[in-house]
């Protein structure tokens, strides 16, 4: 039936038509020629998990400050669309089962809760009655006003009225248990009861209940007053009926859903009932019965509408559900094996769609109804659809993978083609003919059913879009950029002439020449006047592709794109691209509005549709998406602004006729605010002041701001509020805040202070001048006192028996005393400026290391001469006003070192005498040999004939044991002679190694001592002195052998090993002896500690001060096995 029937039926009072008119305009369905379905409602959600205090809602309301109130079994909370507030014990509620709210007109909430009585919440104050104030029981039921300043209250035990007198027992025990009521403006309070079923209650001096037939005799379960002042009753026999003019008359039928009446009614904003049933979900109710809305829970508590005209649902244990009249028509394309992409679409004069998808093959159908276009019961076409276009002479032709299908007007056969290529995109062109691009970038001609390429039209990359320019004229998309071909000529446009990338996906011309051109990552261009322009994600676009451009009738783009549908209007682009705006304000519809898919295909054409009816239809990966422009053209007013509360350091304060006062030193000030727009509520932007000077500070979605300090005075917070159009609400909230001062911060302060200051102010100056004088005295003083310090300084370091040297941060030398002067031959004048390397050669290591005063490095200092001689160095960095300067400390040690290795060398001389029975056993075993060898040949001599070769043989042994001998005694010279102060050189610890155990052998042999020698292999060089490494070896080895004379062990053995670690030689001596006592152990390297009856003491002391000049480490402990371990670390040579 037509919507202007409907009207008129409407205008005759048939109730029934009337509200089937009204429903039908609510849905706002489109018509085609098969019928018309209504838009699904959009559906959301809330539960525990978003903050609501208990997943049943029993009540729904709202006051006008524009909030919304919902009443579950756990408690009441304040919804603003995005939190939630919960209200309980606490805040003055007695019971926490919310049953029913009821809105008093003059901005107070009355609630009803099971066992904690009625309450009323004004103000954010809640007032609560009991049984203890008059009640006559503490289970309310639900709630009615009486027309004045009453009100009716239902319980379990009856009905009551509350007025000025306070409670008033209503119908005596002809009523009992009271669940709905329902307050008519003609025939007063109707009551639905246990015992009476259906009654009304008669005003007067005493309020009477008059039992009423109830409609075709079947138990009324709730009641409702229309907006028209009728009573709609649902009955037990899923029937809705409507009492006006003292006739009821049946509006609708719950069938065929049996035993689904009502639970609660709701009238919607034109007048359409919705209806909730306790086991069948939420119905749209009309003449033909009742539609059930999907995606709602089976069980429905409450209904509410508000103003906005969005239903609210409560329900059994899912939470609170939300429905809005959907605007965007979604068609899935449904196959049962292939998932259906969309690709293209095309309109029939008859207002029948067809849809080309890649993968499901081709639909045909009314909008809404599109179903598999097949032939005989199979596809009339191939599945791989890219394309599609319909001819102004009705032919229909289809681009698939490497084929071309075309329709002739009249016939139901698609004609197929074979073609090399992939088509990509269709275009019909100015002579009439079927234009194509394909992949291979060729644009071509359909000339009497053969495909002919165009001269030059040959292009660098695939053509994904092409349309028709002005005269002959072809405007080509290419992933290589933009190309207009004309017959003799084909222009391009890249990103050097400024388009964002040369991957575009789309084009549109409109009637004024812009061509607007969809990239794959560079947003939306256009080219106007010659000159490309351009926009994307960072001036306000949802994203960098786009893949569809329509246009409406209201001077609006929409772009489908991956991330929804775009509309923008063409004056903003321009006016951002220019420079006169910041940003884009579009709208953004998504799967939120009703989208089957956000992601919108693209990158072959044509894919999106405008029919001949405005309407925009969009190829998604899921499907269709279709938009009646005109119903997005109401421009929302801006949201109303609520500031909510305000808190100072966690603690609430409390806001009184819109302004607070605040203590002097507060800190920490938040106001939290919020705005109403139910249907986006997350798509609400802020924006925010402290004082009409101030700037606006803007925000998106942040319902709050904080103040960490405010100045004392007065001050006027305001914020305002808007939609995504940026359509900012003229008038704003405010709070006005008072931040009380300090004392010392108010005027009259101030002026005693200035009025002391001026008083003070002579004093002052003379003051001042004293002052200044005795500072003038001080400065002369402090200059007299540097003049001596730095006489104090100099003598100082004149005077020092070392070497004290000045230098910069850089090395660079400021002064010197007279002993630099003396032993490094330089003058003080030569070494001013030149760097420390002049007297210490490796200066930068030496500074490095050596970090302060007390602890000192051996070096070698380099004289004008170029001699070098053994120094000890000693720093210390200070700041000045300069920089950081260094002093270094240098002391001559060559005395010194000569005197340590005139004691080392008397030590092996010791060494020497305990074991000089050894060498001469080593001596004499040579010397016998020689002297035997001697006498034979001697004895040969007298011999006539002596044999040659025997007397070379004897001779060979004489020479090799004399050698023998003068090793022993080499070795012997180079371990006990005295050395000079040379710099060391490099040594190979293995062979030093070898050559003192071939010293000691017969000492060894001697002492029944086994040595087990474990040498590591390609060792490096050590930095050392051989024979004073040798001299430390010798020491730790004759210790061993003298730790093992007499000890309880089977065999006697010394371990000598060799190893590298990391970048250290590692020499270890270990025994297998008694160990090392335990007051021997903690001073085992100082000077004269021995355990050895006849011992000095000096050998680990002098082996140790030998490694440490060597930048070794020399250390002795017990072994977990048992004896002593030595071990040696020393650098390698770099």
């Amino acid at each position: 039936m037509r919507i202007a029937s409907l009207v008129r039926l409407f205008r005759s009072s048939s109730i029934l038509f009337r509200a089937c008119g009204i429903l039908c305009g609510v849905l706002g369905a489109a018509v085609v020629a098969s019928g018309a379905e209504p838009v699904p409602h959009l559906v959301k959600s809330w539960t525990t998990a978003d903050g609501l205090p208990q997943n049943t809602v029993n009540a729904i309301a709202e006051t006008p400050d524009g909030y919304l109130w919902v009443g579950t079994r756990s408690g009441l909370a304040r919804f603003d669309g995005v939190r939630f507030v919960s209200f309980g014990l606490s805040e003055g509620l007695k019971g926490l089962h919310i049953r029913a709210f009821l809105e008093d007109g003059g901005g107070g909430l009355w609630i009803a809760t099971f066992g904690g009585g009625l309450s009323r919440l004004k103000d954010g104050v809640i007032r609560t009655w009991t049984t203890a104030d008059g009640l006559l029981s503490n289970e309310v039921l639900c709630l009615a006003r009486d027309g004045g300043d009453g009100l009716w209250v239902g319980t379990i035990l009856g009905l009551q009225h509350l007025g000025k007198n306070g409670f008033s027992p209503v119908g005596g025990d002809v009523l009992g248990k009271v669940p709905s009521m329902a307050m008519t403006p003609d025939d007063g309070l109707w009551v639905v009861s246990d015992k009476a079923r259906l009654a009304r209650i008669r005003s007067g001096p005493v309020f009477t209940a008059e039992k009423q037939p109830e409609p075709f005799g079947f138990n009324v379960s709730r009641l409702l007053v229309d907006s028209r002042g009728g009573l709609l009753a649902s009955l037990a026999n899923e029937k809705l009926m409507r009492r006006k003019d003292g006739q009821w008359t049946e509006v609708a039928h719950m069938q065929p859903s049996p035993h689904s009446y009502p639970y609660c009614l709701a009238e919607g904003a034109a007048g359409e009932i919705w209806a909730g049933t306790q086991s069948e979900g939420l119905h749209l109710l009309g003449a033909d019965g009742a539609r059930a809305m999907p995606g709602v829970a089976k069980d429905i508590r409450a209904l509410h509408v508000s103003r906005d005209g969005i239903v609210w649902a409560g329900t059994e244990a899912d939470g609170l559900c939300r429905l809005m009249p959907g605007k965007v028509r979604s068609i899935a394309l449904e196959h049962p094996r292939q998932r259906a992409r969309t690709h293209s679409l095309v309109e029939e004069p008859d207002g029948t769609l067809w849809a080309a998808s890649y993968g499901a093959g081709l639909f045909h159908g009314p909008p809404g109804q599109l179903r598999p276009f097949l032939r005989e019961g199979q596809p009339a076409v191939g599945g791989l659809l890219r394309a599609a276009l319909r001819m102004r002479d009705g032919t229909i032709h289809l681009a698939g993978d490497k084929f071309l299908a075309s329709k002739a007007p009249g016939s139901e056969v698609f004609e197929q083609q074979p073609l090399p290529q992939i088509p990509l995109s269709l275009c019909e062109g100015p002579d009439g003919l079927l234009w194509l691009g394909n992949d291979a970038g060729e644009l071509q001609r359909l000339v009497d059913g053969r495909l002919q390429t165009v001269d030059k039209g040959v292009f660098p990359s695939g053509i994904g879009c092409l349309i028709r320019g002005e005269g002959e004229s072809m405007w080509v998309a290419t992933r290589a950029g933009l190309f207009r071909w004309q017959r003799d000529q084909v222009q391009s446009w890249t990103t050097v002439h400024g388009l964002p990338t040369d991957l575009l996906t789309t084009l549109h011309l409109d009637a004024d020449g812009t061509l607007w051109i969809g990239t794959a990552g560079g947003g939306l261009a256009w080219l106007e006047g010659g000159r490309i322009r351009s926009v994307d994600k960072r001036h306000g676009l949802a994203g960098d592709v786009v893949m569809q451009i329509l246009e409406d009738d209201l001077g609006h783009l929409w772009l489908g794109s991956h991330h929804g549908v775009m509309r923008l209007k063409k004056a903003e682009l321009r006016a951002v691209a220019g420079g006169m705006s910041h940003a884009l304000h579009p709208m953004v519809l998504d799967e939120s509005h009703g989208l089957i898919s956000a992601e919108c295909s693209g990158g072959f054409s044509p894919a999106g549709l405008r029919s001949r009816s405005g309407m925009l239809h969009f190829a998604t990966e899921r499907g269709v998406v279709s938009i009646d422009p005109k119903q997005w053209n109401e421009e929302t007013p801006p949201p109303k602004v609520v500031i909510e509360a305000a808190w100072v350091a966690g603690r609430l304060v409390r806001i009184q006729d819109g302004a607070l006062t605040l203590p002097p030193g507060t800190r920490d000030l938040e106001i939290e605010f919020t705005a109403f727009h139910f249907a986006e509520p997350e798509d609400i932007h802020f924006r925010h002041r402290l004082g009409e000077k101030d700037a606006w500070q803007h925000d998106l979605g942040a319902r709050s701001i904080r103040y960490s300090h405010l100045p004392p005075g007065e001050h006027v917070f305001e914020v305002s509020a808007s939609h995504s159009d940026m359509r900012w609400q003229p008038a704003t909230a405010r709070l006005a805040i008072t931040m009380q001062p300090h004392v010392w911060e108010t005027g009259a302060f101030r002026l005693l202070l200035v009025g002391l200051l001026v008083a003070s102010g002579s004093q002052w100056a003379r003051w001042r001048l004293r002052s200044r004088r005795r500072q003038e005295i001080e400065e002369l003083e402090r200059l007299r006192e540097r003049q001596r310090a730095d006489e104090k300084f100099r003598l100082a370091l004149e005077s020092s028996p070392n070497a004290i040297v000045l230098a910069k941060e850089d090395g660079r030398i400021v002064l010197v005393n007279e002993q630099t002067e003396k032993w490094f031959g330089h003058t003080r004048e030569e070494l001013a400026g030149r760097e420390m390397c002049t007297l210490i050669p490796d200066w930068p290591h030496a500074a490095s290391e050596t970090k302060a005063m007390n602890t000192g490095r051996e070096r070698f200092g380099r004289r004008k001469d170029g001699t070098l001689f053994p120094v000890e160095i000693r720093l210390s960095r200070f700041e000045t006003e300069t920089g950081s300067l260094t002093l270094a400390a240098i002391v001559d040690i060559s005395q010194r070192r000569q005197a340590e290795q005139e004691v080392a060398r008397l030590s092996r001389i010791s060494i020497l005498g305990e074991f000089a029975g050894a060498i001469a056993h080593e001596l004499n075993q040579p010397l016998a040999a020689m002297l035997s060898n001697s006498q034979v040949g001697s004895s040969m001599m007298d011999e006539p004939k002596p044999d040659k070769a025997e007397m070379k043989a004897i001779l060979d042994d004489i020479t090799a044991d004399a050698k023998r001998a003068g090793g022993i005694i080499h070795g012997m010279r180079a371990m006990f002679k005295k050395e000079g102060a040379v710099p060391d050189e490099a040594v190979d610890v293995n062979e030093a190694v070898k050559q003192l155990l071939d010293l000691l052998h017969s000492e060894i042999m001697a002492r029944k001592v086994k040595v087990d020698l474990q040498l590591g292999g390609s060792l490096p060089c050590v930095p050392a002195g051989r024979v004073e490494l040798q001299q430390v070896l010798m020491n730790l080895l004759l210790n061993a052998l003298d730790a093992l004379r007499g000890a309880a062990v089977a065999q006697p053995r010394i371990t000598l090993s060799t190893a590298l670690e990391a970048d250290r030689v590692l020499i270890s001596v270990q025994d297998n002896g008694p160990g090392i006592p335990p007051q021997i152990l903690e001073r085992l390297f100082e000077a004269f500690t021995t355990s050895k009856p006849t011992g000095l003491g000096l050998g680990l002391a002098i082996s140790q001060g030998i490694i440490k000049r060597f930048g070794g480490e020399l250390c002795g402990e017990n072994h977990a096995e048992g004896g002593a371990v030595f071990r040696i670390k020393l650098p390698v040579v770099e």
